[in-house]
């Protein structure tokens, strides 16, 4: 085959081929021709080329996806990896929620340990002083304030107080007219009580007996009146911190009158005990190393004492114990000097020398623990007690020996010196704040807890069944946001008692009364059945304190 010479063929020729070639590519390439132009665009050309192959891939796609679709095995595996995405969505979000919850929870069990930890002091509750409401600012708050004088008569009975439960004064707590505890709504609010809507005064002339809401009565005030008027939203409230073993008179007198108590005894409507020890978790203690709290003590045992003639007969029960172990008595009924001045150097002396210190009360009644033993509790020193209801407390075991748990005064002096010659045995008595737990203090004035549990439960027991006019108020105020006409007592809180039975009565024990009670101060022994027996003549003794539930709500 010859070969073409370019060079001798027309030029005509060779644009004519050159075209020719670019058509058949035009057609077979591209499926056309661009008419818009006299020559192909490069750019068209690749779009359009793109194009084809995406749409080709979609087609090709879509083919398939009907193919697997059509057929049943592929259906059912497609269904299942499905199943299985969705459980794995579900999972996760369980498991995103879960650890909210599991720190709600935990939050709600650490708030309801803080709860029942502290709900025996409910003025502990809020951990900060409430600031005054703006209702309440001013001469509102304090009716002694300095700055803005006393109160006005009538102004407690008006509208910035229509909210507010008024506690009167009616007597004196041996000449202190605020029963230790304040005047105005400012002790509710210092003290942190959950609810802080109530004035306490005793001024009658600022709120006469009929107005009040709360009448405080002690029964050894000079004063021994009652109110003339009795209204029947007023509450009366029977106050008392001594024994059931003093001579009160007779209290039948007083029968029929009152509707709550306030007393040391834990079964008061407000107990208002002498002492209280809170406990708290102690991480530090549980990692540190044992201590020898018998380091360094050299003496035995000692008392502080003033009162030598005590219906208890503890004095005998010293004497007795003298004979068989040694025991300082400092006051009155000793020979040694620790006055009431020194009494916080009298308590480091304790703690540094003694490993005994002898808390016995001068009355033997059901409840009655008295600083004696919560003065002493907070120092490193063992209390030996002689008292009622210490089993009825929240005060551990192992915190005290209680010398009814002896049959003799000579088998708790054995023990005792069995103690002081084994260390190990006797710093088992101090393991309770060692074991996780820490006395934080002994609270003196616990007894603001009580008036914070009046302040609330009498805001509890209206009973609002007539509707006066709309109210602001958002804490003593119905789900409707009504406010309410001056409230009756409640049915179930109208009780009243029979203060003579329920105080008076059966609750103590003393040697003068008492065959084997007094043969056990003087040293005789008295096994442990028979002075069970005898103690079961106090049945509430027996009986465990009352609790919140037990109590109207």
């Amino acid at each position: 085959m010859k070969s073409i010479n370019l060079r001798r063929t027309p030029k005509n020729v060779i644009y004519a081929l050159i075209l020719l070639c670019f058509s058949l590519y035009a057609i077979f390439h591209l499926g056309g021709w661009d008419h818009s132009t006299s020559s192909l665009s490069f750019l068209r050309r690749s779009e359009v080329m793109a194009s084809f192959k995406n749409t080709d891939e979609e087609q090709r796609q879509f083919s398939l996806q009907q193919k697997l679709q059509s057929n049943p095995l592929v259906k059912q595996q497609q269904g299942q990896k499905e199943d299985r995405q969705q459980q794995r969505d579900k999972q996760k979000q369980t498991n995103q929620q879960m650890k909210p919850d599991k720190q709600r929870q935990q939050d709600k069990q650490h708030q309801d340990q803080l709860q029942n930890l502290l709900e025996q002091h409910r003025f502990k509750l809020s951990g900060v002083k409430q600031e005054l409401p703006k209702e309440t600012e001013g001469k509102q708050v304090d009716q002694n304030s300095e700055t803005n004088g006393p109160l006005e008569k009538g102004d407690l009975l008006g509208p910035k107080f229509k909210n507010f439960k008024k506690i009167l004064y009616w007597n004196d707590a041996y000449g202190t007219e605020d029963f230790w505890l304040g005047l105005g709504q400012k002790p509710f609010i210092e003290a942190g009580c959950r609810v802080t809507e109530c004035f306490a005064t005793h001024d009658r002339q600022l709120l006469p007996a009929e107005r009040a809401d709360a009448i405080l009565w002690h029964s050894r005030s000079n004063d021994k009146s009652l109110p003339k008027v009795r209204s029947p939203h007023t509450f009366y409230i029977f106050w008392l911190i001594e024994s059931a073993s003093y001579p009160y008179g007779d209290l039948n007198t007083y029968n029929g009158v009152f509707n709550w108590t306030m007393t040391y005894r834990l079964d008061s409507d407000f107990p208002r005990p002498y002492g209280s020890i809170v406990f708290s978790p102690n991480v530090s203690a549980k990692t540190a190393a044992p201590k020898n709290y018998a380091h360094g003590k050299t003496k035995l045992a000692a008392w502080f004492v003033s009162n030598c003639h005590t219906i208890s007969g503890r004095e005998h029960l010293v004497k007795v114990l003298q004979t068989h172990m040694d025991v300082d008595i400092y006051g009155g009924c000793g020979t040694l000097i620790c006055t009431r001045k020194e009494s916080k150097k009298c308590k480091e002396m304790l703690e540094k020398d003694y490993k005994f210190y002898l808390a016995f009360e001068n009355s033997l009644c059901v409840d009655y623990i008295t600083e004696k033993f919560f003065d002493t509790i907070k120092y490193n020193v063992v209390p030996v007690v002689y008292g009622l209801g210490y089993k009825r407390t929240q005060i551990p075991k192992g915190a005290y020996i209680d010398v009814m748990d002896f049959a003799s005064v000579q088998e708790l002096a054995s023990y005792l010196l069995y103690l002081d010659s084994n260390d190990t045995a006797y710093n088992e008595y101090f393991r309770w704040k060692e074991d996780g737990y820490k006395a934080l203090e002994v609270i003196n004035d616990v007894y603001i807890q009580a008036f914070c549990d009046v302040c609330e439960r009498l805001h509890e027991a209206e009973d609002r069944t007539v509707v006066d006019v709309a109210s602001n108020d958002g804490v003593h105020v119905n789900k409707s946001g009504q406010q309410f006409q001056r409230p009756m007592i409640k049915e179930k809180y109208r009780k009243v008692y029979n203060i003579n039975e329920w105080f008076a009565t059966g609750q103590c024990i003393s040697p003068n009364n008492n065959e084997k009670l007094k043969s056990f101060v003087h040293g005789k022994y008295v096994s442990h059945e028979d002075m069970k027996s005898e103690l079961q003549k106090l049945p509430l003794l027996f009986k465990p304190k009352k609790s919140t539930d037990d109590r109207p709500t």
